[in-house]
């Protein structure tokens, strides 16, 4: 069974990897001016999802 910190492991590498995947094909592959915009519109939702991410997994919250 997946415990709950696996799976919001696996959920944030999906996320990064999306993100990075989309900006990649956003820099390399020619994209049709209509469709470069759907694009730009996923990569800041996805964009605040990392910085959302991060936040997570590198603030002091362990602390007492």
């Amino acid at each position: 069974m997946i415990t709950r910190k696996q799976m919001r492991f696996r959920i944030a590498i999906s996320v990064l990897g999306s993100f990075f995947a989309l900006l990649a094909a956003l820099i390399f592959v020619p994209i049709p001016e209509p469709n470069r915009e759907i694009f730009k519109t996923l990569l800041t939702f996805l964009g605040g999802a990392v910085v959302t991410i991060i936040g997570f997994y590198f603030t002091d919250s362990d602390r007492e």
